[in-house]
């Protein structure tokens, strides 16, 4: 057990203060293994509790790539999040809780969290349920990271669903595991779910779908829902393999409705039809974030002026 981990002071360092007077608490574990030679596990998790308990300022809390397991999971919302606490977000990235660890933070009676991060958390097909659970427990729950936690097709159906009602501003389900119980590989149902999801959602303004496979005719069946959705604000399709089909179709939806805030389709196969196609969009309006895969375009004449005028727009290009 670390025993600086033990020190309220030193625990007190890590908190960052906000314009209003609220604090955030950073304990990641790659800067805390850099300082102190360990990570916060199931030992000394109950130390953090305490100090989260003697400040109540704390609103944000960052635990991600630690070590804490089920068994730290389970600590904290026996200890902290079954008692009143002013926790609007909670980071848990890559710190090894399962399906396990996940149902004890989900049945807590006290959780008023507006963003929860489990990326990297192998939560699998079992976490689903728990994840539903979460969601309907944090009635005022407005961003969820679940990327790379090995929903397949069956798990993150009843997730999608669960959606259509929520009030869930921001949603991550990258790289979902595309097999179910009948098919070994089927990406277009969980395209067609989304779309579903899209048509029927009035909430939603982040939407990130990466790593999921989907090509150009799942794209297709997405923009039948995107048509019908009024509200996303930020669309991330990277590392897909929807190609120039998929570039055409999304261009040809983007010109029939206000820009988006953000578009990332990096990685995704996109020739000159990629240039030509943001080309265009820029001057439907403007992007505060555009990502686009030019590093694997092979341009003629025509597109390579588009991008360079692109290069004089006002916004950010990555």
């Amino acid at each position: 057990m670390c025993s600086k981990l033990q020190n309220p002071d030193f625990l007190r360092l890590f908190c960052e203060k906000n314009s209003d007077g609220t604090l955030n608490l950073r304990l990641k574990g790659r800067e805390l293994y850099q300082r102190i030679g360990c990570r916060i596990n199931e030992d000394n998790v109950l130390a953090v509790i305490d100090f989260l308990k003697s400040e109540p300022r704390i609103v944000s809390l960052d635990l991600c790539y630690n070590d804490l397991g089920d068994d730290g999971a389970r600590l904290l919302a026996d200890h902290y999040f079954n008692s009143e606490n002013n926790l609007k977000s909670l980071n848990l990235m890559h710190c090894d809780i399962t399906h396990n660890g996940l149902k004890y933070l989900s049945d807590s009676k006290h959780l008023y969290l507006l963003v929860c991060r489990l990326n990297g958390n192998k939560l699998g097909v079992e976490g689903a349920r728990f994840i539903a659970n979460l969601i309907d427990n944090c009635q005022n729950l407005e961003v969820l990271d679940i990327a790379e936690t090995d929903q397949t097709l069956e798990s993150i159906e009843s997730i999608v669903i669960l959606m259509e009602t929520e009030k869930l501003k921001v949603i991550d389900i990258s790289r979902v595991i595309p097999s179910s119980f009948l098919t070994k590989y089927n990406d277009v149902t969980l395209a067609d779910d989304l779309s579903v999801m899209l048509r029927i959602n009035t909430y939603l303004k982040e939407l990130h779908i990466q790593k999921c496979e989907f090509d150009g005719h799942d794209v297709e069946l997405l923009v039948e829902g995107l048509m019908c959705n009024k509200t996303l604000e930020m669309l991330n399709l990277g590392c897909n393999r929807m190609g120039d089909m998929g570039a055409e179709l999304l261009g040809c939806w983007l010109k029939t409705r206000p820009p988006l805030r953000g578009l990332n389709v990096s990685a995704n196969n996109i020739k000159n039809i990629g240039a030509r196609m943001t080309g265009g969009l820029s001057k439907e309006g403007e992007f505060s974030d555009l990502r686009s895969p030019y590093y694997h375009v092979f341009w003629k004449s025509e597109q390579s002026a588009i991008v360079l005028r692109l290069m004089q727009k006002v916004f950010i290009l990555k």
